[in-house]
């Protein structure tokens, strides 16, 4: 038997990370595995394309892992730290809390 786990690796770090709940887990596998045999119970492109998305949708609920929610997680934290740059940026070095002294020149 050839496994996948290379020297130096361990299996827990060829898993993909669950990014799910369990109870969005339980409905993906339901809803995975119904769309998976009213597809296989025909014989038509649509019928082959509810199959394809039941599968999806059974591979997501049973390894707990999306990669469209993967995805969409990595952009909002791209997008919070560009805004603690502006932020920081936009700050002029003043201590944070403090106002400006706006009769510093008296």
């Amino acid at each position: 038997m050839v496994t996948a786990v290379s020297q130096g690796e361990s299996s827990e770090q060829l898993a993909m990370p669950v990014n799910l709940g369990s109870n969005e887990r339980i409905a993906s596998t339901v809803i995975g595995g119904a769309l998976l045999l009213f597809g296989l119970n025909r014989l038509s492109i649509p019928a082959l394309v509810v199959t394809a998305l039941g599968g999806g949708f059974l591979v997501r609920g049973v390894t707990g892992y999306c990669p469209i929610t993967a995805a969409r997680e990595r952009d909002e934290r791209i997008a919070a730290r560009g805004r603690l740059a502006e932020k920081e940026s936009h700050g002029g070095g003043e201590e944070r809390g403090k106002r400006p002294n706006a009769k510093a020149g008296r």
